[in-house]
């Protein structure tokens, strides 16, 4: 080192590179949130469509009519819990919720009742909630 200027050319390039070390952190973070709510994301869908699933099967229309003892909603809110990962070391619990409501489609003579599945996870952003319908129908 010669002089001062040496001195300040060291700080400089200290400073540069600590500054693109900070962006590149902050880079793998980002990137590491958006992966993880992509995956909450994904994996809600996945439980409100095997719900769905689930209630397309049911064959007894009891289970849809609010007054019956056997009523849909009254095994709702369920926690279910979503594994994943290598030896599944990461969990995911999501709350789901079941709305069943009577309704009627133009033209159609058969009982007709619109379910609605909710799932929810606190940690997905902004409080989103994962709304799928499905519209059952029995014959008359």
């Amino acid at each position: 080192m010669n002089d001062y200027s040496d001195i300040i050319f060291l700080t400089g390039a200290m400073i540069i590179f600590s500054t693109l070390s900070l962006n590149t952190v902050k880079f793998f973070n980002t990137n590491d949130q958006i992966e993880y709510q992509s995956k909450l994301q994904y994996n809600g869908i996945a439980v409100a469509q095997d719900k769905i699933e689930e209630i397309r099967w049911i064959a007894d229309e009891d289970r849809f009519k609010a007054g019956s003892s056997s009523f849909l909603e009254r095994d709702y809110p369920s926690t279910v819990t979503q594994t994943y990962g290598d030896e599944n070391q990461f969990e995911f619990d999501y709350t789901v919720n079941v709305d069943v409501a009577p309704t009627s489609i133009t033209g159609s003579n058969a009982t007709n009742y619109r379910v609605t599945v909710l799932v929810s996870n606190s940690e997905l952003p902004d409080n989103q909630t994962i709304t799928t319908e499905y519209i059952k129908s029995f014959g008359n």
